[in-house]
């Protein structure tokens, strides 16, 4: 049964063909953009480095340089995961909701789990030594979730204060 989902999820995701940039953008009847990310039949790097997954169907942003787990999320998400001492409402520090990059403007830290399934994958991207951040943490022990894409299956608990890279990821 899991192999008939699988292949769903597949085709899918392969009967769309990105255009030429890498992604598709749309405009509502208001003329204002959407951020849409189209995906094709296999990995392809669009505008600044973005890259294009064609099985989870979403963007990939260039590794950041270092950032703590509370600069790399939104300024809400920082607070409720326990940063309510050092941050603010400042929009400074949102790393991904602030990024533009390939005409994208939807970023936004991925998952544990998107993390460690990009990770299996071996994507096309350039190799870093570090973790990557994800948005999953535990704000009672001020700990969040990391994987390293050159280690698949291997994630660890760091404290939201270290410093690591992040990914950010457009839908």
């Amino acid at each position: 049964m899991s192999q008939a989902i699988l292949l769903i999820l597949f085709t899918g995701c392969g009967e769309t063909k990105l255009p030429p940039n890498g992604r598709s953008s749309s405009e509502t009847s208001d003329s204002e953009p959407v951020d849409v990310v189209s995906c094709g039949s296999e990995w392809e790097e669009g505008e600044e480095g973005v890259w294009y997954d064609p099985v989870a169907c979403v963007a990939w942003s260039p590794a950041s340089d270092v950032v703590t787990w509370h600069e790399a999320v939104d300024s809400a998400e920082a607070i409720s995961g326990g940063c309510s001492e050092t941050c603010d409402e400042d929009d400074s520090n949102n790393y991904c909701v602030n990024l533009s990059l390939g005409g994208l403007t939807n970023w936004r830290v991925p998952t544990i789990s998107e993390i460690e399934n990009l990770a299996t994958r071996q994507p096309p991207f350039e190799s870093i030594l570090h973790d990557l951040w994800s948005i999953n943490s535990d704000s009672m022990n001020n700990l969040a979730w990391t994987a390293n894409l050159d280690q698949p299956g291997m994630s660890v608990l760091l404290e939201k204060n270290s410093q690591a890279h992040v990914r950010c990821v457009a839908d």
